[in-house]
């Protein structure tokens, strides 16, 4: 304590510690403490250190990097601790830490664990003797360098100690010692191997004590302990050779004894203490506590003494060859002494002291009170004097003693449960097992506690050696139907007509009873199943009665999940590889099967034809178990069940359905499902476009399906360009000369046609010619014109025409037709055009064609009701009448005879000539 106050007393320099009260009172938190400084900053694991700084008093811990250490003192201005196991080697953060909080970080190297003798024991010795090197840092100890020889087995090691044996071939002389660990090699230390002591002889050979004796050998001169027998004599060593000891009062005859530093050696015959006492023989050889031996051999006096160990017993002077003694308390097997004042006797044979009886086990471990035997087994059963059974003595007149480890014992009329004792004069054992008194009507278990008719029972109970009745709930076994085991043990087969009840034992002495009842399993019984067929996964449900605990086969195959027992009803559903066949129901009882379960097997498809085709032909499948088939699929789309026909267990016939797409075909039954690898590739279907009309050159966009790869597109059979985007989508042009119609698309697998038409309304491009006048005809040119079913000019009026092609329309302006658009129209929509009517007037024909002058001749035309004049051959003829397409005019004289022009004049137009011949 003294040492660590002056450790602990040191002043700061004043400057420093002005500088750390500043920077300690600029800190957020002031209680933190601070480290100034470690001494040493580097070291080993174990090493102690000084960590010194302000505000320590409190430290918890001191923590180098992760691993903490424990403070050894502390002061406010300084802590210890030690440099603690399980660091790398390097630099580490050490800390301090207090209630304050945790202090700055200051470095501190960790130093290699290089190992350290501190000792040697001995430090001299001879070749082959034990050195213990006691030190530190062994633990991974490598080699030891001794001389210049390596030892690598050692007998012990530990961080602290390695036992090595001298190597038998050492030269004689000081040794380096060294030890060699992963983190180095120690300072040296040394080691003197030396010469083992011998004995030659001595002499005399023979004294009473307090006699000198000459002792003669080699290498005695490091000898450091003599004796007589095992007595420690006075001795001086004259020279390497010789040693002068006196035989010492406690000497017994025996052989001499040296100790030195290489070692011991006996001599080789004894030295005779004359007048000691001789102990020749003893008997008895064993004995407990109290017992008398009587001990003979020669020079015994009256005051004789004799030992057990180290404890004198009592003994009695019989004369100088015999003595009597007791086993006293505390005696311990060995020697027996005899001391006398002539010196020591002790025998050659050791005297077994046997210590109070223990006890290992018992059996039978329960029975009834004044009845049953029990064997007890253990140790030291030797003059044993008492057998307690709770408390309740058995008495002598019932206890057998068969060998030290072994005796029997009758069960007192008045034992209760509860531990065994067993006396004799060294002391009481007790039984560690209870012992448990039993009620006969209750006294007899058995295992298995349930089975059927047959089987294997063991009886646990006790007096089994006279059996002579067993029975099941009072059913008798049959003599050869049970077997003794041992007097706690029978095994007995459970009779027939046996039902469930009690078990009972009859012996010589008494009739033992189960206080449980054993269950007779009665083996299962099967009144129905069903259904009787099924595909796997088909749930199926067994009655009857005693299922319980049962397994249950399918055709062999065990059903392991989804198995459901009661006692009167099994369920499960088939296994998946199941096949047609028996199901057994297996208890411990026996076992029951029901009749055959047809398994109906999954539907295959082996092929079908065709392997392409358009939605409503057709398909042909062929394969096997197809009955009782609920689904055919085209690539997820259902048939429907009016599409498809069972033909036989291994053909069907179905229809593509609408929707369906290329893929595979999969045929569904109540036993499962099966689809094809290969695909039936489905012609395309078109189920809507848009827009719904439109004219030549007018994009459409087509939706469906099974696009992909498709050859043609076409409007009412035109042929369109296309491009196909997906198998659902196509873009289409309207093609020239494509009319009202179905649009249709084509793949190899077959042509897809749309349920309704595209209209391909007309597109009027020109009218010729324009203006024209009523009754003439026009030429409208265009697109889409060949499905014209009108014409109409402006004001409604609908004019005659004809399709000249698909690109042209002749057509006639009708009477009431005016200026506007002339609107060409047929079912799928219309187009128009401006038209302009000509006023002109316009002569088309004369009634009759030859007249004389003064007849009336009558005008056909258009645009006549303008008309203001009228000249033929330039001479104004008189109108009679006009209307919008004829006029009346009488022909005027003076004109003569021959072809004449007519024509016609309005206000601001005059028609065209047509020619009239005048006659006589």
């Amino acid at each position: 304590m003294l040492r660590m106050k002056k450790m602990f007393s040191y002043r700061l320099p004043t400057l420093l510690l002005a500088g750390m009260l500043m920077f300690s009172t600029c800190q957020k938190d002031e209680d933190k403490p601070i480290i100034v400084k470690v001494s040493p900053d580097s070291g080993q694991a174990g090493d102690v250190i000084m960590v010194s700084g302000l505000l320590l008093g409190q430290a918890t811990r001191v923590v180098f990097g992760t691993v903490e250490s424990a403070v050894t003192a502390a002061e406010n201005k300084a802590v210890s601790t030690q440099v603690p196991a399980g660091l790398p080697v390097g630099k580490v953060n050490l800390t301090v830490e207090t209630p304050g909080g945790i202090s700055n970080l200051v470095e501190f190297t960790i130093l290699a664990a290089i190992p350290e003798i501190t000792a040697i024991v001995p430090a001299k010795g001879s070749r082959g003797m034990r050195v213990t090197l006691t030190g530190r840092y062994f633990s991974e100890v490598k080699e030891v360098t001794f001389g210049d020889q390596k030892i690598t087995v050692f007998e012990a090691s530990s961080n602290t100690q390695l036992v090595i044996k001298i190597p038998g071939n050492s030269t004689l002389g000081e040794k380096v010692v060294m030890v060699t660990t992963a983190s180095g090699v120690s300072k040296r230390a040394t080691f003197t191997v030396v010469p083992p002591p011998s004995l030659t002889s001595f002499s005399p050979t023979a004294g009473q004590t307090g006699k000198h004796v000459s002792i003669y050998g080699a290498s005695l001169n490091g000898i450091t302990a003599v004796y007589f027998q095992d007595a420690a004599a006075v001795f001086e060593v004259k020279s390497t050779t010789l040693i002068d000891a006196i035989v010492p009062a406690a000497a017994a005859t025996g052989k001499l004894k040296v100790v030195g530093d290489g070692g011991e050696a006996l001599s080789d015959t004894d030295f005779v203490v004359e007048g000691a006492p001789v102990v020749a023989s003893f008997a008895p050889a064993s004995g407990t506590l109290t017992t008398e031996v009587t001990i003979n051999g020669g020079n015994f006096l009256p005051d004789a003494k004799v030992l057990f160990g180290n404890i004198y017993a009592k003994t009695t002077f019989v004369n100088e060859n015999q003595l009597k003694a007791t086993v006293p308390a505390g005696a311990t097997s060995g020697p027996i002494v005899v001391e006398t004042a002539a010196g020591t006797g002790k025998s050659n044979d050791n005297f077994s002291v046997i210590p109070a009886p223990s006890i290992d086990r018992f059996t039978p471990v329960r029975g009834v009170a004044g009845k049953t035997t029990i064997t007890i087994i253990g140790t030291n059963f030797k003059d044993v004097s008492s057998v307690k059974f709770n408390g309740a003595e058995a008495g002598q007149a019932n206890i057998t003693v068969n060998s030290l480890t072994s005796l029997d014992v009758k069960v007192p009329t008045l034992a209760s449960t509860g531990t065994v004792r067993v006396t004799n004069p060294s002391g009481t054992g007790v039984s560690a097992a209870i012992f448990t008194v039993v009620d006969p009507s209750s006294a007899l278990a058995f295992s298995p506690t349930s089975g059927p008719v047959g089987t294997l029972i063991t009886l646990t109970g006790f007096d089994f050696d006279n059996t002579s009745k067993v029975k099941f709930n009072g059913v008798a076994v049959d003599p050869g139907g049970f077997t003794w085991e041992s007097e706690t043990s029978l095994q007995v087969r459970v009779p027939a007509n046996s039902t469930t009840g009690r078990i009972t034992v009859t012996t010589e002495n008494i009739t033992l009873s189960s206080p449980q009842e054993f269950t007779v399993i009665q083996p299962p019984d099967i009144d129905s199943f069903m259904p009787t067929s099924g595909p796997a996964g088909t749930p199926v449900t067994i009655s009857g009665s005693h299922f319980d605990n049962a397994t249950v086969e399918f055709n062999g195959m065990a059903i392991t999940s989804g198995l459901r027992v009661t006692s009167n009803t099994i369920s499960f559903n088939v296994p998946t590889a199941a096949t047609s066949g028996a199901i057994k129901i297996k208890t411990v009882a026996g076992d029951a099967s029901t009749g055959i379960f047809t398994v109906v097997p999954p539907p295959q498809i082996i092929s079908f034809s065709p392997s392409m085709g358009v939605v409503g032909s057709t398909v042909t499948l062929s394969g096997s178990s197809f009955d009782q088939a609920s689904s055919v699929q085209f690539n997820g789309t259902e048939t429907g069940s009016l599409n498809f026909q069972v033909n036989s267990s291994s053909m069907i016939s179905a229809k593509v359905p609408v929707g369906a797409t290329t893929g595979s075909i999969t045929v569904t039954t109540p036993a499962g499902s099966y689809t094809t690898a290969s695909s039936f590739t489905v012609a395309p279907a078109v189920t809507s476009f848009s827009p719904a009309t439109g004219p030549i050159g007018t994009p459409v966009r087509i939706r469906g399906a099974n696009f992909d790869n498709a050859t043609d597109v076409s409007f009412n059979g035109v042929p369109a360009s296309y491009t196909v985007q997906s198998t659902t989508s196509i873009e289409a042009m309207v093609p020239p000369g494509a009319r009202t119609g179905a649009i249709t698309v084509t793949t190899a697998a077959g042509t897809g046609s749309s349920g309704y038409v595209f209209g391909v309304t007309p597109d009027v491009t020109s009218i010729n010619p324009t203006p024209a006048v009523v009754g003439s005809t026009v030429t409208i040119d265009g697109s889409g014109l060949g499905d014209v079913t009108k014409v109409t000019f402006s004001n409604g009026v609908a004019a005659v025409f004809f399709v000249n092609s698909d690109t042209q329309i002749i057509a006639t302006v009708p009477q009431g037709a005016v200026s506007g658009d002339v609107v060409v129209s047929n079912s799928a929509g219309s187009d128009n055009i401006s038209f302009t009517l000509s006023l002109t007037p316009v002569l088309n024909s004369v009634t009759p064609p030859a007249a004389r002058a003064g007849a009336h001749i009558m005008i056909s035309g258009y645009n006549l009701d303008k008309v203001t004049q009228v000249a033929i051959e330039g001479t104004r003829a008189v109108i009679v009448k006009s209307s919008t397409t004829s006029l009346e005019v009488v022909v005027p004289s003076g004109l003569g005879v021959g072809r004449r022009t007519i024509i016609a004049y309005t206000p601001v137009e005059f028609s065209n000539s047509l020619t009239f011949t005048i006659n006589h």
